[in-house]
């Protein structure tokens, strides 16, 4: 398909854009891809330590469990955590966050649109309610599909 062209794409035409990825946006492994996923692995990246922390707080972890109730336990678990296991520790289980969440965002822009076409399916019953509802649903849909990838991380 070339640059004008448009898709079929239920009761909406959608224009055909053929997307080139700059050569500024290529990873550190010199792999391109989408800048959005770029920007999410590196936004995951950044709060990966937090994530990890909050993790071994939900599982009760008994390590762990003297810096609940303090306003300063989140940064006293990750300093001690970096000194028992290094900035490794800090990120251990990133990977499998990482490899969570594409199918989570691919399955819920699918669903999304699966779900729209079906909730309004024309112009005149699009409301911001009807919307919301196939956000929803679509959140729903990715959450119960990627789940177990919740579970082994």
């Amino acid at each position: 398909m070339l640059s004008g062209q448009v898709w079929q794409v239920g009761w909406r035409d959608v224009p055909y854009v053929q997307h080139a990825i700059p050569r500024s946006q290529e990873s550190r492994s010199g792999v391109q891809c989408d800048p959005e996923a770029e920007q999410i692995r590196q936004a995951k990246t950044l709060v990966g330590p937090l994530d990890r922390v909050k993790i071994l707080f939900q599982a009760s972890s008994p390590q762990f469990a003297k810096y609940t109730g303090s306003w300063f336990g989140v940064v006293t678990a990750m300093r001690d955590i970096n000194r028992q296991d290094g900035i490794r520790g800090l990120f251990r289980g990133h990977s499998a966050t990482l490899l969570r969440i594409f199918p989570y965002a691919a399955s819920k822009f699918v669903a999304y649109e699966q779900y729209r076409a079906i909730i309004i399916p024309s112009k005149e019953y699009e409301t911001p309610f009807r919307r919301l509802i196939s956000g929803s649903l679509a959140g729903v849909t990715s959450v119960f599909l990627t789940y177990p990838l919740e579970v082994i991380r």
